[in-house]
């Protein structure tokens, strides 16, 4: 199965297309390939016959970037995991997500029995990994049995986020007590949320009546390597956290840590056998 995702701004404020089916459910544009259909190609097809520009869908060119994101169902039930569980060899159905982009106008012709809307994020809204079990999980630090954070903090004036976060990783994640010989590869940036002002509340964009936020949180992927030992502070506790008991359990792990299984839905794991 395939679905699409595309920005507009309106108001300054990204906004999804979506589909509403029948005045309620709402869906994204795409839907199943034929067999032997790629993705891009079955993307297209079915963005032409739902978003086209005239009634025969000719002149219609989409411009269709990478992968967002990939979501499984393991069987007959309707959940869909940002990740395949472990004990799932043979899952139903694959859902991805791509990014499409569009020129800065143009006009849709959709069926009659749907209706296209350009819905703003904000009322859409509601790292480390390692491998245990063959199931992907997170490194997070606990402070006081209570609260979960992962590892970071806060830059230094005038410091990169790359280099502020190696150190901070070096601070709270040392190989030794001296934090000497430790090396950290740091890929691409997952995410970023943003804090208006000094309220509690962090979210995945800018409000459009915001000019000079607050703070700015981003996320970062750490690779590591197959085997290290590491000696945290007295204060906090390491723990080793499935992606399972992470995913949507905001109660416990807060809006960040439990989102980060979507934000790496768009990456395939290798299971490493001991």
């Amino acid at each position: 199965m395939k679905v699409w995702l595309d920005q507009v701004e309106l108001f300054k404020h990204p906004h999804l297309l979506l589909l509403q089916v029948r005045n309620s459910t709402f869906k994204l544009p795409g839907g199943r390939l034929r067999p032997g259909e790629s993705d891009i190609n079955g993307l297209k097809r079915k963005l032409t016959r739902n978003l086209s520009e005239n009634e025969d869908g000719n002149g219609t060119q989409w411009e269709v970037s990478g992968c967002l994101g990939m979501w499984w169902r393991p069987d007959f039930e309707a959940s869909l995991y940002p990740y395949l569980p472990p004990n799932v060899k043979q899952p139903k159905e694959c859902t991805k997500l791509f990014l499409v982009k569009l020129p800065v106008s143009r006009k849709f012709i959709v069926p009659k029995n749907l209706r296209l809307l350009a819905v703003p994020l904000c009322q859409i809204q509601d790292n480390d990994k390692v491998e245990l079990f063959k199931h992907p999980h997170l490194l997070l630090l606990q402070v006081r049995n209570s609260t979960f954070k992962l590892p970071g903090g806060r830059l230094r004036p005038g410091e990169s986020d790359i280099n502020g976060l190696k150190r901070k990783l070096t601070r709270n994640l040392s190989e030794n007590e001296d934090g000497n010989g430790t090396q950290w590869e740091v890929s691409g940036c997952l995410g970023m949320w943003w804090r208006p002002d000094f309220e509690a509340s962090l979210y995945p964009y800018l409000p459009p009546n915001v000019k000079q936020p607050k703070e700015c949180t981003k996320l970062f992927l750490v690779k590591l390597p197959v085997s290290r030992k590491f000696i945290v502070p007295k204060n906090l506790r390491l723990l080793a956290v499935p992606l399972c008991q992470i995913q949507d359990n905001d109660k416990t792990y807060g809006p960040i840590i439990s989102g980060v299984p979507h934000l790496l839905s768009k990456f395939s794991f290798n299971m490493i056998e001991s």
